[in-house]
C-alpha cells in the first residue's frame, strides 16, 4: 500500500478520506401532492427553490393585476373621450349647416318621436352612406329601421360596455332644462331642428354643461331610439352614470371638450345639466383631454 506524499512532507495513507473531494449529495425523496401518485426525486436544495416560485408568482401576479388594469382602464378612458369628441365635432358641424343643434329625435306628422339624434348626425361623421338605408318616415323600430340596429358605428360603442349588439351607452343630455331638446309638436323631418336649441341658448357656458354622458350598461338603448339621459323625478341621477376607476363619468360638454368629473351628488349634476339655470357647480374635473 503505497502513501502519497503532501507539499508539507507528511504521508497520507491511500485508506485515508480524500480531503479534497466532497461526499456525493444525497437524493432528497418528496412524495407528489398532485394527481400524479408517485414518488419524485429533487436533487439538494432545488425542492425549495421551487417551493418559493410557487408562493412568489401568484404574488408577483397579484401585485402587478392591479397596474395592468389601471393601464387598461386608462387605454379605454382615451378611447372613450375620443369618441365623445367626435360627437361633439359632428354636433358642432350639424348647427354650422342647419343653424340649430340638433333635437333628441324627428317626428312624424302626428307628432310620434321617429329616429334618434344619433341616427341624423350620421351623415356629419363620415356615414352618409348609412343614413341613406334609413327609412326617415318611419320610426326606429319599424321592421326596415330595425334591421339596420347591428350596423352602429364605432363611435357610438364605448370601450367599456358590455351591452348587447346595437345598444350604445351615449346619451345625449334630455332632462328638462337640457341641451337636447325634444320637439313639442308635430313636424317634418325637413323641419328637425325647428325644436333644436341654439349654442346662445345655454347661457350657462359652453364649457360648463354636459350635452351628452355615459351612462352604464343597465341603461344602455338601441342607437336609433329616440331615448336619452332624462331620469324620472326623484330618480338618483349619479345611479345612471358610468363610474369609470370607481371616480367618475366622462361626459361631452357642449364647447365641444370631454372631461372626467367626480360625481359629488344629484344637485351638482343638476347644475352641469341645465342649459341656463345659473347654478355654480361644485364638481371637480379629474382630467382633461
Amino acid at each position: 500500500m503505497t502513501n502519497q506524499v503532501l507539499p508539507d512532507g507528511s504521508e497520507l495513507n491511500s485508506t485515508d478520506s480524500d480531503p479534497i473531494t466532497s461526499p456525493p449529495l444525497e437524493p432528497v425523496i418528496s412524495r407528489t401532492t398532485g394527481s400524479t401518485p408517485g414518488w419524485i426525486w429533487v436533487a439538494g436544495g432545488c425542492g425549495c427553490a421551487a417551493v418559493v416560485c410557487l408562493i412568489m408568482i401568484p404574488l408577483l401576479i397579484a401585485l402587478l393585476l392591479p397596474a395592468v388594469q389601471a393601464v387598461r382602464d386608462a387605454s379605454r378612458r382615451m378611447e372613450s373621450l375620443n369618441n365623445l369628441k367626435e360627437i361633439g365635432l359632428a354636433n358642432f358641424t350639424f348647427e354650422s349647416t342647419r343653424k340649430r343643434l340638433p333635437a333628441s329625435y324627428n317626428t312624424d306628422k302626428n307628432g310620434r318621436p321617429l329616429l334618434s339624434w344619433r341616427v341624423h348626425l350620421l351623415p356629419y361623421m363620415d356615414y352618409g352612406y348609412l343614413y341613406d338605408q334609413f327609412n326617415l318616415d318611419e320610426p326606429w323600430d319599424s321592421p326596415h329601421n330595425r334591421a339596420l340596429l347591428p350596423l352602429m358605428p364605432d363611435v357610438y360603442r364605448s370601450p367599456f360596455s358590455l351591452a348587447p349588439e346595437g345598444q350604445t351607452t351615449y346619451l345625449g343630455n334630455a332632462v328638462e332644462g337640457g341641451t337636447f331638446a325634444k320637439p313639442s309638436g308635430p313636424n317634418e323631418m325637413s323641419d328637425l331642428l325647428l325644436d333644436g336649441y341654439k349654442s346662445t341658448d345655454i347661457s350657462d357656458g359652453l364649457g360648463q354643461t354636459w350635452h351628452v354622458v355615459e351612462v352604464d350598461d343597465e341603461h344602455a338603448v338601441p342607437w336609433t331610439q329616440p331615448a336619452d339621459f332624462d331620469p324620472p323625478p326623484g330618480a338618483d341621477l349619479s345611479s345612471w352614470l358610468r363610474k369609470v376607476s370607481g371616480r367618475g363619468c366622462l361626459v361631452l360638454f357642449c364647447d365641444g371638450s370631454t372631461n372626467m368629473e367626480t360625481i359629488v351628488d344629484n344637485q351638482a349634476i343638476r347644475s352641469k345639466l341645465t342649459r341656463d339655470g345659473g347654478e355654480v357647480s361644485e364638481l371637480e374635473i379629474l382630467s382633461g383631454h
